[in-house]
């Protein structure tokens, strides 16, 4: 998560400022696994939930000040 708001930025450096962003990403998992395994599900958690909420976090940190931009989930 650490890395998110340097991402942002490195991307905003190399195409200049981000109007439109499209989060979509994700993990499934191993439904069996997860049920068994809390350490399984809370990796799918992890990656699902926090990772969307901090790179979008990120996202709105450069744009918000700007007053404009999207992020699309």
């Amino acid at each position: 998560y650490a890395a998110h708001p340097r991402f942002v930025d490195t991307v905003e450096a190399a195409v200049g400022p981000i109007e439109v962003a499209v989060v979509a990403f994700g993990d499934m998992g191993d439904q069996a696994h997860s049920q068994e395994d809390f350490a399984a599900a809370r990796r799918v958690i992890e990656t699902n939930f926090t990772g969307a909420a901090s790179i979008c976090e990120a996202l709105a940190a450069v744009m918000e000040p700007r007053g404009r931009g999207a992020i699309v989930g």
